[in-house]
């Protein structure tokens, strides 16, 4: 995912930042809650970001390619 980010005693990848979801992380990790519990707003807002991220990568591929075709 490319690095991450020190969140007190834990690292989480800097995408999760992004989700809004660190603090639940960091609970599920310590055994306060049993899981993330993410609601379909949020699973939806979350994959709205993946596919952003991965709509900009591509482009950035392409035009990275493009620049080698020219030399």
């Amino acid at each position: 995912m490319g690095g991450g980010a020190a969140l007190s005693d834990i690292w989480i990848y800097k995408e999760f930042l992004e989700y809004g979801i660190e603090e639940r992380i960091h609970k599920v990790l310590s055994a306060e809650l049993p899981e993330l519990g993410l609601s379909d707003e949020e699973l939806t807002r979350i994959r709205e970001i993946d596919r952003a991220r991965r709509d900009q990568r591509l482009k950035e591929l392409a035009t990275k390619e493009r620049k080698k075709g020219q030399r």
